[in-house]
């Protein structure tokens, strides 16, 4: 369970007595910044293309050799009830976890529904799905490394299950992580919001290519806290 503020603290004040804007919040919410708006935040910063489409990066992983941007549009916008479909790319070398033309990239897709409940309570829900490639000369710990260093998610024995518990060197492996999201957020004032969130890992799906011996098949398994259930003759691709 995660709990932020956001906004500027200001409940006395000129913003304490102005009317509550709803949709000001746009972080893991199906909201967009608006047409030609800049919003610059610690962690992500986003510019509005059109009043339901804005792009962005986090200029803190660039210097870390994590070159990303990601994207949002509110699908479906109404008085009470709003859709939105987010997305984006990451990419990190490998290097300085010991693999020196190894990588890992990252697509997040996400699907957000929010509902303003009242003039100072919302709900906000999402599904998603992360694929990460990997590439290169890789044991299960420098590809969990490489996914930590990029999500923030350590998985661990996890990992080890979807790639089939084969060891050894991989050439490479294709995962997607699946997970879901519940916020719940209260306003004080026009802009500032106390925010609950949760997101929960539901599963793991992995194919992996053993680097030695070689193979032009992979092993892929499913796991979602049960044992895993393998299956053989799934090709893997790394690019």
């Amino acid at each position: 369970m995660t709990v932020w503020m956001l906004g500027t603290t200001a409940w006395a004040g000129e913003w304490a007595h102005q009317e509550i804007d709803p949709k000001a919040n746009v972080h893991w919410t199906a909201y967009t910044i608006g047409k030609r708006n800049w919003e610059i935040g610690l962690v992500n910063q986003d510019y509005g293309l059109l009043d339901n489409l804005q792009v962005g990066t986090t200029l803190a992983l660039w210097p870390l050799g994590a070159p990303n941007v990601h994207g949002k549009v509110t699908a479906i916008r109404s008085r009470k009830f709003d859709v939105a479909l987010e997305s984006g790319y990451t990419w990190t070398g490998l290097a300085r976890f010991g693999v020196p033309d190894g990588s890992v990239h990252m697509v997040p897709i996400d699907a957000i529904a929010s509902w303003e409940v009242s003039r100072r309570f919302s709900i906000h829900l999402g599904w998603g799905w992360t694929l990460v490639g990997a590439k290169g000369e890789l044991q299960s710990k420098q590809i969990a490394d490489g996914i930590d260093a990029l999500t923030g998610f350590d998985l661990g024995p996890t990992l080890n299950k979807a790639l089939g518990d084969q060891g050894g060197l991989y050439g490479g492996a294709n995962l997607t992580l699946y997970r879901q999201r519940l916020g719940l957020e209260y306003r004080f004032n026009r802009r500032d919001s106390l925010v609950f969130s949760d997101t929960t890992f539901v599963s793991l799906r992995g194919c992996s290519r053993p680097e030695s011996p070689p193979t032009a098949w992979a092993r892929a398994t499913s796991t979602s806290g049960r044992a895993p259930r393998r299956r053989s003759g799934c090709p893997c691709t790394t690019s």
